[in-house]
């Protein structure tokens, strides 16, 4: 009988049912209690387990057990280990990886009889490693722009794979606020420098793995979200300089100091000297208005009897007979 079997990752793996059952006479038990084919899920994080789960699709009222095994071409069946009895579970240690099949049989046996479900899977389409751990974001002193981010492998991709089997990492990142995510790629580093972030943003950063020699396996979930803010340049107090308001010519004259307070000394000579020039502008300035005022005084005078000369001119002219 044909099925469908789901497995992680949102994956459907086409497989075949096989039903039989030992049919017992009983006036207590009807066939709803008789086992059932079972919905399995695989997940293979790595080239050295395959784990399997199961659920039933329904749910009978007798005890029951699963044998579980599996077998690819050319090789004898082997168990598939549960580790737990009344746990749903079993594992495929050290797969024979690089076949291009193996078939999973889930049998349901209880006293009524048993159900065997048997499905085949490609371990290749179904690598899918588990997400980078251990995600740091660093900022870059001096660097405005850059963030350092580093990481570690999943821990489920042991040494020894990683020796054999190498990751490839992608890198995604945006400043918060933005639909728009930019990526970088590399391959078994565990680090990467992003060098266009935005001045003095909060940004965002995932990773996520996939087998670097099988490039139709799946691609890990992404990390969890870190947050980082490229380095700021710090701020600092501005500090104003000492002005120096001491002359040559107020220098010029002596000026008593004494062991105990020189600073006071200079300060004060250069207070007087501030006031003295100070005085000597206002001086000049108002020598300078006088003198304006003066001229423009002076200036109207000389109009004003220009214009009465001329009056008197006109009228003595006006009295001489023609």
């Amino acid at each position: 009988m044909p099925g469908l079997v789901s497995c992680l990752g949102d994956l459907i793996v086409t497989g075949i049912i096989i039903l039989f059952s030992d049919h017992v006479q009983s006036e207590i038990w009807t066939n709803e209690d008789l086992p059932h084919f079972v919905r399995v899920s695989c997940r293979v994080p790595n080239h050295m387990k395959i784990y399997y789960s199961w659920v039933q699709t329904k749910t009978t009222h007798l005890p029951t057990l699963y044998r579980t095994s599996y077998s690819v071409k050319g090789r004898d069946v082997e168990p598939c280990e549960q580790e737990h009895i009344g746990v749903n579970e079993c594992t495929i240690t050290n797969p024979p990886f690089w076949t291009s099949k193996i078939l999973v049989n889930i049998t349901e046996i209880n006293p009524l009889g048993s159900n065997s479900t048997i499905l085949q899977i490609d371990p290749h389409e179904l690598l899918k490693p588990d997400p980078p751990e251990d995600v740091r974001v660093l900022q870059v002193e001096g660097q405005p722009t850059q963030l350092l981010v580093q990481w570690s492998w999943p821990s489920s991709w042991s040494v020894e794979i990683m020796a054999a089997f190498p990751l490839t990492f992608l890198l995604r990142y945006r400043p918060i606020g933005s639909n728009y995510w930019s990526m970088l790629e590399t391959e078994e580093n565990t680090s990467l420098k992003i060098m266009d972030a935005l001045v003095g943003r909060l940004h965002q950063i995932q990773i996520r793995a996939q087998d670097a020699l099988i490039n139709h396996s799946q691609w890990s979930e992404w990390s969890h979200v870190v947050e980082a803010q490229p380095w700021i340049e710090p701020w600092k107090e501005p500090t104003e300089e000492p002005v120096d308001f001491s002359f040559p010519f107020f220098n010029s004259f002596p000026v008593r100091t004494t062991d105990k307070s020189p600073d006071s000394s200079l300060h004060q000579t250069g207070s007087l000297g501030l006031l003295i020039l100070l005085g000597l502008f206002a001086a000049v300035m108002v020598a300078a208005l006088l003198t304006i005022i003066t001229l423009l005084w002076v200036r109207q005078r000389k109009q004003d009897n220009v214009k009465k000369q001329e009056l008197a001119s006109m009228v003595k002219m006006k009295s001489i007979p023609i």
